[in-house]
């Protein structure tokens, strides 16, 4: 007994290990089935193949299956280590998938777990779905909400890439591919850079994807839309209009109508856009409040002086670009404005009258300040005091070298010598020479200088004999003369024919009958040499009850930037200091409209209440114009320089 119950012992305890080892082995070998992984889903486009992929587990070999509703397509065994690698399996079926709703799942055979069909129930679908093209939202229609800039918004696709197209009645007017960044989940929106004019227009989508292709319209879809016209959006400009006098700086104010932005365009003859001085947009947001838009023109931009015109032209996304709506145009006098700033240099002792002054950034090669001005003293006297500041002057040199009777100086620098070489002068003065005959061209002298205080080489203007500045006769406007008004020197001149312009040096001068003044013009080649222009005098005695009835002389002509001339001059009644005038040239100072009295000895202003005239005008650069002038007040009798800015 004891015996075989140990055979049976050992009999059963040999089938437990044996089970045991089973058991485990089949534990390790996982026959739950494998994980599905894809495809599922929904894809686009038929007739392409499909790759299948699940995770590794016991099954040695693996029959894919594949159900439509229609009937199976697919049942096919695979050799697990031939389509697996350890971790996953993957297979790619040589058919193409068409259009249709799909189910797949496993069927396993290995030696631990036998055959085994769907093991664990797992199964996956997929969809393979049409190429169609998405729906088409915006703009459609003929909505007061499409602008000329409107905003396309179309259903979200699997198109990697969407060409936009549109076309209006002429044509097509936009062709775009746009890639799907611009898409999200639900839409695709783009605005793009164009613009639509009022009209009836058309649109639709491409596209392209890897499993479409290049799709032309889709299923025929497209939407129409109208941009419609703008209507006259009511502009009202309220300054300045009617003809006013403004400064060169203008304040420009009108209505808000609800543009974007505004250009505002000023011209100096209506609709002439030869002649345009200033054309700039401007945004609503920085100029406008609910009410009222405003431009205030900065000094460093000043309009030049005369009659200008000016419009507006408005932009907004709604309407685009509409050119001088309600077809509004305002005019106004542009002028130079001065604000007197009073007296700024008095003489040590004596008269300072009839100034000349010149800015020169560079003080005049590093030698004085920049701002140097030449003055006589009325006994044939002349001195040159200098400044950075224009109110704190230098102690006064007296000028050598012109003879003790210089008066009415005009002096021009010229950091090249004005061409005659190292050894030529930096420096020329002209000056009516209070020792000559008046009524001869000896009465006009000249001189050089390296340092603009001591002169040489003075001499007496010579003139030709067939076009004089003074003819000496007991008659004429040019009978005689007191001298220079203005000059310039142009060292790239021709110095040919008789256009003035076309030689080295031109003169302003005056001319006087021995009672009245008035200004002729001449020019040279030397500065020595003149001949006078054909038509003088070129600002003549203004004649009847005019401020200036009977003087007209002395001053500053200045050229400014848009081809305009500006005279400022001396005038008078009963002398030549009774104030100062402006008249402009737009010929190039060939002839002269006066405009105004600038200042006046009736004023009521204490220190130019007997004299004020011989403006002297600088632009040194800064945006505003300065004007020294002789002064003469009720006391002390003594001349001073006063200065006056403009703008102001």
């Amino acid at each position: 007994m004891p015996r075989i119950n140990n055979k049976i012992c050992r009999i059963v305890a040999l089938y437990v290990v044996v089970g045991c080892l089973l058991a485990v082995q089949a534990e390790a070998l996982d026959c739950s089935g494998s994980d599905l992984y894809a495809p599922q889903g929904i894809f686009f486009g038929s007739g392409s193949k499909r790759t299948f992929l699940w995770d590794q587990k016991a099954a040695e070999w693996l029959c894919l299956q594949i159900y439509m509703p229609v009937g199976w397509i697919r049942s096919e065994w695979f050799d697990a280590s031939l389509i697996c690698n350890g971790d996953n399996c993957t297979v790619t079926p040589n058919r193409n998938f068409s259009v249709g709703n799909y189910w797949w799942w496993l069927t396993t055979w290995s030696n631990a777990c036998g055959y085994q069909i769907q093991p664990g129930g797992k199964i996956l679908n997929f969809t393979v779905a049409p190429c169609s093209s998405p729906a088409l939202y915006w703009p459609t229609g003929s909505s007061s909400a499409i602008t000329i800039t409107p905003t396309f918004k179309w259903a979200a696709s699997p198109a990697q890439w969407t060409q936009l197209q549109v076309a209006s009645s002429h044509g097509i007017v936009f062709f775009k591919w746009f890639d799907a960044t611009i898409c999200t989940a639900d839409n695709c929106t783009v605005k793009p850079d164009m613009l639509l004019w009022p009209d009836n227009y058309t649109w639709w989508i491409n596209t392209w994807s890897e499993t479409c292709g290049y799709q032309v319209q889709p299923d025929g879809k497209y939407l129409n839309f109208t941009v419609a016209a703008c209507t006259d959006p009511g502009l009202v400009l309220y300054e300045p209009i009617g003809g006013v006098t403004v400064s060169q700086t203008p304040t420009f104010k009108w209505k808000q109508i609800g543009a974007q932005q505004y250009m505002l365009t000023v011209d100096r003859v209506s609709g002439d856009n030869d002649t345009i001085v200033l054309r700039k947009w401007y945004n609503a947001a920085d100029i406008c409040n609910i009410d009222n838009c405003t431009v205030i023109l900065p000094p460093e931009s000043p309009l030049p002086t005369g009659t200008v015109y000016w419009w507006l032209n408005t932009w907004n996304d709604a309407c685009g670009f509409l050119a001088q709506p309600s077809g509004n145009l305002g005019y106004c006098s542009i002028d130079y404005i001065w604000k007197d700033l009073g007296i700024i240099y008095t003489a040590p002792s004596g008269t300072a009258y009839y100034p000349s002054v010149i800015y020169d950034a560079g003080g005049f090669g590093n030698t004085r300040s920049k701002y140097a001005m030449w003055y006589t003293d009325g006994n044939g006297a002349a001195f040159l005091v200098t400044t950075d500041n224009v109110s704190s002057w230098s102690t006064p040199d007296n000028m050598t070298g012109l003879g003790g009777h210089a008066n009415h100086v005009q002096v021009l620098y010229d950091a090249n010598n004005f061409g005659l070489g190292p050894s030529g002068p930096k420096y020329r003065i002209w000056y009516w020479d209070m020792n000559a005959n008046l009524y001869d061209i000896s009465a006009i002298a000249t001189a050089r200088s390296s340092d603009g205080v001591h002169w040489n080489n003075k001499t007496a203007l010579t003139q030709d004999p067939a076009a004089q500045l003074v003819n000496g006769a007991g008659v004429g406007w040019n009978r005689g003369s007191y001298g220079p008004v203005y000059l310039f020197y142009q060292p790239g001149a021709l110095n040919t024919g008789t256009d003035p312009w076309n030689h080295s040096y031109v003169m302003y001068y005056d001319g006087t009958t021995g009672g009245q003044e008035a200004t002729g013009l001449a020019y040279s080649t030397d500065g020595l040499y003149w001949h006078a222009y054909t038509a003088n005098p070129v600002l003549p005695v203004e004649g009847g009850s005019a401020w200036d009835a009977n003087f007209s002389s002395y001053g500053t002509v200045y050229r400014d930037g848009f081809g305009g001339m500006h005279y400022w001059y001396s005038g008078g009644i009963t002398q030549v200091g009774d104030g100062i005038g402006y008249a402009y040239s737009a010929d190039n100072g060939m002839t002269w409209s006066r405009r105004h009295n600038i200042f006046h000895i009736s004023d009521g202003i204490a220190y130019r209440s007997q004299r004020v005239y011989t403006p002297s005008v600088i632009d040194d650069g800064s945006g505003i114009l300065k004007m020294f002038y002789t002064a003469l007040g009720n006391t002390g009798g003594l001349k001073k320089i006063g200065l006056a800015v403009s703008p102001p």
